[in-house]
């Protein structure tokens, strides 16, 4: 019988001990995220080697577009509304910006 309670201790204090592991492990792991992937400005011109929108607005027009996905309003915007050749949706995901990979966007706009 005593055998019993010590074993039902033991698996209770590994089941606490494996929960409060969780709760800090995730604890940590958000704030880290946060810190490193966070929201961020875009930097001042002449601050980047990147090029950003007021350099390509002559010649690659753009119409702004917002839509909802789920209960978050996304933004995003349309290049080259000429093309009839399809649709390219471009996530950048984590970074400064869609404004990063304007370059890459623009070569996808000149092939329509």
């Amino acid at each position: 019988m005593r055998k019993r309670k010590t074993k039902k201790i033991i698996l209770i204090a590994v089941l606490v001990f494996l929960l409060i592991s969780f709760i800090v492990g995730y604890m940590i792991t958000s704030w880290h995220m946060n810190r490193s992937f966070g929201r961020a400005d875009y930097p001042e011109a002449g601050e980047s080697a990147t090029w950003f929108y007021d350099h390509y607005e002559k010649d690659y027009p753009r119409e702004a577009v917002d839509f909802k996905s789920g209960e978050n309003t996304l933004k995003g915007f349309i290049y080259g509304m000429d093309n009839d050749r399809g649709v390219i949706v471009f996530a950048h995901g984590i970074g400064m910006g869609h404004e990063r990979y304007l370059s890459l966007i623009t070569r996808l706009v000149d092939r329509g």
